[in-house]
């Protein structure tokens, strides 16, 4: 949890961390985990009230958990954040939620993870929707925001730009369809989007939780300071678990009123009232009715368990029949075990629990028939990567050698990895359709474009393409074997290459002198995407200081000379190239359609793990090195030899491109198809705009220490981001800008995010 020191407070104009567990959506692409939470309900809240009926209130548990560090843009860092994230994550998961833990995100992966968290997971109307944000927070003018990684302090013009309005997130927890959601801010907080709740929590659960509902819970109020000791998030994760008792009535259900008034309580207490939290729901009429409810470990008695016989005993003082009776029926009444009711059933046949014990083992045979299978005993860290045989291995059933084998891999072939299992040395991987586990010591971690270089050399058995290799990769897994085969061809190859390295370019065509002319087209085969030939040149890469709309991550601006000549798509990838790959089994992934898709409007919705599949397949169907182009070579081409914001210009001027309000008639409404604005001075189309796009490098914070001579940048940095280039049709004009840039994960899928293919033309 965020923490601004006394001092800071005032050195920053009153600036407040704000931490915020708002119900938002989590992972977009994948299912719900939790398989339902069921309540009883009373026909009154008043003490003592009848239960009228069992009902199931949630189908699905989401949850977006935020934590952020490392400011980069004047905020002080924070130390605990992230920790508090990472240990909110796993006791929302132990709650049987489906969590996706973000860290360090900037403004753009901040509003966009909240906005596809309420659109995609909340389109489910049985589900509960949770957020957690940690990371510094602003008041300013009665109003409140979010501070990402990569907001500037307040008073720059970007601050407002970057930072993310409370408004915002009133407007984005309505566009859910599910009916609860829970938001809580630990910080202080201002400008609020909800009102307050004073009253205490009622005595019992009704059918008023049935209703949509809101809400929202701070750690402090405007102005107030926020501790960084993880205190706040260790009250709420003892109220989770039923470490203390936060469930005022202890009927077995932690809704989200009473969550609030026991963290003001502990709070206030433990500040000696410097902290006030505050909770309370959107100021909106159609989002104020219900409760937010976490199912407690002390399952809910079954209907009219209160009303069982008193105990008695014998003339002697011992236990009587109904006494060991409501003895026995005590100790199982809140039991999920089936067995226990019948054993029950046994001994007491006549028993005064014997109406409520077979509804009990109904009830539990419905939830039973409801639920999804079992979760495997072992758990697995789920990750993106690809790995390569280092000997014949056997795909097992399970991560075990005493399950069965489903197959087998050669050595040197390459695995799709999808996950590690905890605690083991054991990996999940993906062959085809098929998963499968490999024991870990006969696999190794291998660059994917490795990996298609050397099974293009294996397949073809051309030595030119196992010298190739050996040049780009002369300490690579296959390095040894690499050499045997190119023999005398590698060592003229490597030869040739030092000697065609230019020491200074602007177009270096001389160089190259088999290859094809400036901006020349081609196409593999039918259907491969049209290819524009780039030469090797030299270009400034970045923004200047003083560009309009510049971010930190564009600099320092640094000179790059592009060694090797390569071409690339004058297009971004359309839907029709993707689906060709699709139906020939290269990739796995079919986007979502949207109705007025055609086939020449740009594959969108594609990771950047979706995009590597279509290199390999185009690899396979060409013989060629297909690939993404580097980070430099993209703004290299964007560019077209300019150096102002935009390639045609400093002057954003009209209908020059796609995005939020460039003045064409798509903007901000969809995707414009592939070529329908001008193309820069290299012959390519939609370097900004319509879709950002996939590059090879992983994400660093600028460009200090990146390489100088065109090479993707995959060393040090955060590989599980990848850099995107060019802003999309949902984007304000400054994200088009030639040196603009941004990250998203490399697994993840937007409506905004596309690829071009790039191609090597000389080793």
């Amino acid at each position: 949890m965020p923490l601004l020191q006394r001092t800071l407070v005032g050195a920053l104009l009153g600036l407040c961390v704000l931490v915020a567990a708002v119900a938002s959506q989590a992972a977009t692409d994948t299912g719900a985990t939790d398989t339902g939470v069921y309540v009883e309900y009373r026909e009154s809240d008043q003490p003592g009230a009848p239960v009228v009926d069992r009902w199931r209130l949630y189908g699905a548990s989401y949850a977006l958990v935020i934590g952020i560090d490392n400011y980069s843009n004047g905020w002080p860092r924070l130390s605990n954040a992230v920790k508090d994230a990472e240990l909110v994550a796993e006791g929302l998961r132990q709650k049987g939620f489906e969590v996706e833990l973000l860290t360090d995100v900037d403004g753009v992966q901040l509003r966009e993870s909240l906005r596809r968290f309420f659109a995609y997971k909340g389109k489910d109307p049985q589900a509960r929707l949770f957020v957690w944000y940690a990371g510094h927070g602003h008041s300013e003018n009665g109003e409140g925001y979010l501070v990402p990684a990569d907001a500037p302090l307040p008073g720059n013009p970007d601050f407002n730009y970057t930072a993310l309005h409370m408004g915002d997130v009133g407007s984005m927890v309505r566009i859910a369809r599910s009916k609860h959601v829970l938001a809580v801010f630990d910080s202080c907080f201002s400008g609020t989007i909800f009102s307050n709740q004073r009253a205490r929590p009622p005595t019992a659960i009704t059918a008023a939780v049935k209703r949509p509902v809101r809400q929202f819970l701070t750690s402090g109020d405007a102005e107030q300071e926020v501790s960084d000791d993880g205190t706040f998030r260790t009250l709420f994760l003892r109220a989770l678990r039923g470490e203390e008792t936060a469930d005022a009535n202890r009927d077995g259900y932690l809704t989200g009123t009473e969550l609030s008034f026991y963290l003001e309580d502990r709070v206030i207490n433990l500040t000696q009232g410097i902290q006030t939290p505050r909770g309370g729901k959107l100021r909106d009429p159609k989002f104020d009715q219900g409760d937010f409810v976490f199912l407690m470990p002390n399952a809910p008695a079954a209907p009219g368990a209160e009303t069982a016989p008193r105990t008695t005993t014998t003339e002697r003082g011992e236990p009587g029949p109904d006494a060991l009776e409501v003895t026995f029926w005590k100790s199982i009444e809140g039991s999920q075990t089936v067995s226990d009711f019948e054993a029950y059933l046994q001994r007491f046949p006549q028993g005064t629990f014997v109406e409520l014990a077979q509804s009990r083992m109904d009830t539990l045979a419905q939830i039973a028939a409801l639920q999804a299978p079992p979760v495997p005993t072992k758990r697995v860290t789920e990750m993106n990567a690809t790995f390569v045989t280092l000997r014949n291995v056997n795909l097992r059933e399970g991560p075990s050698t005493e399950t069965a084998t489903l197959g087998r891999v050669a050595s040197g072939r390459g695995l799709t990895v999808t996950g590690k299992v905890q605690g083991g040395n054991w990996y999940r991987v993906r062959r085809g359709d098929q998963e499968a586990y490999v024991f870990g010591d006969l696999i190794a971690e291998i660059d994917s474009k490795e990996l298609v270089i050397w099974e293009l050399a294996r397949e073809t058995g051309d030595p030119a393409h196992y010298a190739a290799y050996v040049q780009r990769y002369p300490q690579g897994h296959f390095a040894a074997a690499a050499r045997d085969q190119a023999a005398q061809p590698a060592a003229e190859s490597v030869s040739a290459n030092a000697a065609a390295t230019p020491a200074e370019t602007q177009l270096a065509v001389g160089v190259f002198p088999n290859l094809p002319a400036l901006g020349t087209s081609f196409s593999d085969c039918d259907g491969c995407p049209e290819m524009v030939v780039v030469l090797a040149g030299r270009f400034r890469m970045g923004s200047p200081d003083g560009e309009d709309g510049r971010m930190p991550s564009e600099g320092p601006a640094s000179t790059v000379t592009i060694a090797r000549p390569f071409a690339i798509g004058r297009h971004e990838i359309t839907r029709d190239q993707w689906m060709a790959c699709v139906r020939e089994n290269g990739c796995d992934y079919v986007p979502k359609s949207e109705p007025w898709e055609t086939g020449r409007h740009p594959a969108m919705r594609v990771s950047w793990s979706d995009a590597q599949q279509y290199m390999y397949w185009m690899a396979d169907k060409t013989g060629k090195d297909y690939r993404l182009p580097t980070e430099s070579e993209w703004e290299f081409a964007a560019r077209a030899g300019s150096n102002t914001s935009y390639w045609w210009g400093d002057d954003f001027g009209r209908n020059n491109a796609n995005c939020k309000v460039c003045g064409s008639r798509w903007d901000r409404k969809q995707t414009a198809p592939v070529g329908s604005f001008k193309a820069n001075r290299f012959g390519l189309h939609d370097t900004a705009g319509n879709l950002w796009e996939w590059t090879e490098d992983c994400w660093h914070d600028g460009f200090s220490g990146a390489p100088t001579d065109g090479r993707a940048w995959l060393k040090g940095g955060n590989c599980s981001y990848r850099v995107l280039r060019g802003g999309s049709w949902l984007d304000h004009p400054r994200s088009l800008r030639s040196a603009a840039r941004t990250r998203y994960h490399s697994a993840s899928r937007h409506e905004f995010v596309g690829f071009r293919v790039a191609l090597t033309l000389a080793p």
